[in-house]
């Protein structure tokens, strides 16, 4: 996986401000987001993983906002869902100054769905992000995740 900050971050800044991101905890959240997902986490092991306020998410289902957002979308998209694996192709982190950062993912995921036929689906996607978190109540979290890249593959199962 290709892993990369571009540049160092301090651990506090002067005067007691908040404790600026690393890369490695960036890296830390998003590896800890996919290996959530993949054990199909209840809800409440998610969302303090994402800011308690001003979440916005533009997945190919929508634009979901907010925490309630997260979890109408994570209910809908756990239905039918009979195991899925994530893979982190590339992390790359850009620190901006302060508690802030943006993230571009590559993802790979690959798992299995019941049609309405009761037949075995193998869907795969590859998938691009670009998320911008934030060092909030002690934290790293997510504030904005958007899929800016989708390409799929579907195989029947016997």
């Amino acid at each position: 996986m290709n892993r990369t900050a571009s540049r160092p971050a301090a651990a506090r800044h002067p005067q007691g401000a908040p404790a600026r991101l690393t890369g490695s905890a960036v890296v830390k959240l998003a590896e800890d987001w996919f290996a959530a997902l993949d054990r199909r986490a209840p809800v409440a092991d998610l969302l303090p993983l994402l800011v308690p306020r001003g979440l916005v998410l533009h997945l190919p289902e929508g634009v979901f906002h907010e925490r309630e957002g997260f979890c109408t979308w994570y209910a809908a998209a756990s239905r039918g869902l009979a195991c899925g694996v994530h893979t982190l192709a590339s992390v790359d982190v850009r620190l901006n100054d302060g508690p802030s950062a943006e993230v571009r993912l590559g993802v790979g995921w690959r798992g299995t769905r019941r049609d309405g036929l009761g037949r075995r689906r193998a869907p795969a996607h590859d998938v691009q992000q670009i998320w911008t978190v934030v060092r909030e109540g002690g934290a790293v979290r997510i504030r904005t995740c958007s899929v800016t890249g989708l390409s799929a593959t579907l195989h029947v199962l016997a």
